[in-house]
């Protein structure tokens, strides 16, 4: 539909208005951890295999010691995630825990490849500006290598969302939101991510942990994304065996910002 605007000295201009319908702002389920199901010796989030969005990687670690990704009891009925890097009890030097929108293969879990056992993501169609989460973050004392060895700096956590449009095997990458930080936050925190849309540049400070990944490639920016990738892990570099033994992520109330 077209309008004409006549201002006060004469000079007209015509306005084209599309209307376009309205995308739903929808929320992942259970991104408050309140609900938490049994599974053996230890718990995994949501309300039951079959319905949660939710995955972590306690069965890997329960197999011979305890689950690292736990629901804590903060009152009233508020749980939280709490996610610990742990000894690890076969094969590896420690294991970072991991809480994800995804679900673990089927069959025997690979501990030294932890990406091979889990699926990640789940079916999502909105377009948030931010995500919001609350947090609290402990690094552990000692950061370590895959071998043992000390390195400089220390252990850090990384949450994080990735907006996919995906068809068959393809995956493309609509946007972007993540925090990586080592410092420690002792009491609860608020905190608040964008989500940049499109290609990432080399300029921006996430560009080198956040680049799309083998298998996947940019999408269009405008997109609608059909699926999402939600991660919080206590070591950020986990998935290489490095990291700080003890170190907790603690999250609750996770919301995306419209």
């Amino acid at each position: 539909m077209q309008y004409t605007v006549t201002a006060e000295d004469g000079s007209i201009a015509v306005w084209s208005v599309n209307a376009v319908p309205a995308l739903p702002n929808p929320q992942l389920p259970n991104s408050d951890f309140d609900l938490w199901y049994a599974v053996g010796n230890y718990q995994q989030p949501g309300e039951n295999a079959e319905s949660t969005v939710w995955g972590t990687a306690n069965r890997a670690v329960a197999i011979a010691g305890d689950a690292n990704t736990n629901s804590e009891d903060l009152g009233g009925g508020d749980l939280a995630a709490r996610l610990t890097s742990v000894a690890a009890p076969l094969l590896v030097r420690m294991a970072a825990a991991t809480l994800f929108t995804g679900k673990f293969t089927e069959g025997f879990p690979n501990p030294t490849d932890p990406r091979s056992n889990i699926d990640f993501g789940t079916p999502f169609n909105g377009r948030p500006r931010a995500f919001r989460v609350d947090f609290r973050y402990f690094p552990g004392t000692s950061y370590e290598d895959a071998d043992g060895n000390v390195l400089p700096g220390g252990d850090q956590c990384d949450v994080y969302v990735l907006l996919e449009k995906r068809d068959g095997d393809a995956i493309e990458r609509i946007g972007t939101g993540w925090f990586r930080s080592g410092t420690e936050v002792a009491d609860w925190s608020n905190l608040e991510v964008e989500i940049k849309y499109g290609e990432l540049s080399a300029s921006e400070p996430e560009f080198e942990y956040a680049n799309i990944r083998e298998g996947e490639s940019w999408g269009d920016a405008t997109e609608t994304p059909t699926h999402v990738t939600v991660v919080f892990s206590s070591s950020a570099l986990g998935d290489f065996f490095t990291g700080a033994v003890g170190s907790e992520l603690w999250i609750n109330n996770f919301e995306f910002l419209y």
